[in-house]
């Protein structure tokens, strides 16, 4: 079975970092980090990887009613432990390591491949990325708004990609074992091609 199936589906489950029970990573807190311009989910972010900026992901992901966490003002405990991973580098490494890995794991989605359509249909090139998906879950699964905004984001991304399938897209997903068998595959075929040049080398050095 796919690996990242099983991560995306197993794996995400509330988790313990610097004392903040974080919930699965879900839409809802990729929305709000993304709003923020927060550096853990935004490639090209102008915000730096700090203290302050993992303990407000934290705080984030740590909750489903967002809004009222965001207008919270820095605890006492958040500010010792701000002051905590500016004194000791190590403390902040191992936070950030865990969060990164948080949502990682959340993000475990399936590696497809389509065969170039001509067909031409509606688009939503601009519409953020957790509202396309919230709103296809609704529309096409029919869940509620909560379980759509709550839902981990590895999981609502299999779950439309194998809709996708079921309503006749093209495409295929490569699981972990195929990946495996075709790099298995690669170094195989790159092995015997060093095999042969070494053996031509030595038989032209013979000349």
């Amino acid at each position: 079975m796919d690996g990242r199936f099983l991560t995306a589906f197993i794996i995400p489950e509330e988790r313990d970092i610097c004392g903040y029970k974080l919930r699965p990573y879900n839409l809802r807190h990729m929305l709000y980090l993304t709003a923020i311009d927060s550096p853990f989910v935004v490639s090209k972010s102008e915000k730096a990887m700090t203290p302050d900026a993992l303990l407000m992901a934290l705080r984030i992901c740590s909750t489903n009613d967002v809004q009222t966490a965001l207008r919270m003002k820095p605890t006492v405990r958040e500010q010792m432990l701000v002051g905590q991973m500016m004194a000791d580098q190590n403390i902040f490494a191992k936070a950030l390591r865990e969060l990164l890995d948080y949502i990682g794991d959340a993000n475990s989605v399936p590696v497809t491949f389509e065969k170039e359509s001509k067909h031409v249909g509606k688009k939503a090139d601009n519409a953020p990325p957790p509202l396309l998906m919230a709103v296809t879950l609704m529309a096409k699964l029919h869940l509620t708004k909560e379980e759509a905004w709550t839902l981990p984001v590895g999981q609502a991304i299999w779950y439309l990609t194998v809709y996708g399938i079921i309503e006749g897209a093209d495409t295929k997903i490569l699981t972990t074992e195929q990946e495996g068998k075709m790099d298995s595959e690669a170094d195989f075929l790159k092995k015997v091609e060093a095999d042969a040049l070494a053996k031509l080398q030595s038989y032209n050095g013979r000349k």
